[in-house]
C-alpha cells in the first residue's frame, strides 16, 4: 500500500531585485508530490525546472504572471528547482509556499480487516 506523507512546508517572502532570481531548489523521487502557490506584485517569468547532465529539462513554464497554484508529481529521482525571474527595472515582492509530499510504502500485508 502506498500513501502520501507531508515531508516540507515552505512559506516565504522574498523581494527580487531588477534582473534578478529567486530559485529554491529541493530533492524529490518518482511518485513525490509537490503542491506550489504563488503571488507577485507585478509579473514574473516562472518555471519548474531540473537539470540533467547538459540539459534543463521544464515541467512548467509560465511567462508574466503574477499568481499560480498547481500541483507536480516528479518522474524520476531529481533535484527540482523552482524559479522566478524578475525581467522589470523594479524590485518585485513575491510571496510563495509549496509542499512537498513523499511516497511512502507501508509494508504490512493488506489484510483486509481496515
Amino acid at each position: 500500500m502506498f500513501f502520501l506523507a507531508l515531508a516540507t512546508l515552505v512559506e516565504a517572502t522574498e523581494t527580487i531585485a531588477p534582473r534578478k532570481f529567486e530559485e529554491p531548489c529541493f530533492a524529490m523521487s518518482a511518485g513525490d508530490r509537490l503542491e506550489y502557490r504563488f503571488e507577485a506584485a507585478a509579473p514574473l517569468d516562472f518555471n519548474l525546472h531540473f537539470h540533467e547532465a547538459d540539459a534543463v529539462h521544464y515541467p512548467a513554464r509560465l511567462e508574466a504572471v503574477s499568481q499560480h497554484t498547481d500541483t507536480f508529481v516528479a518522474e524520476v529521482d531529481q533535484t527540482y528547482c523552482l524559479m522566478w525571474s524578475n525581467r522589470s527595472d523594479a524590485p518585485v515582492t513575491l510571496d510563495y509556499q509549496y509542499k512537498l509530499y513523499s511516497e511512502e510504502v507501508d509494508d504490512a500485508p493488506d489484510t483486509g480487516d481496515r
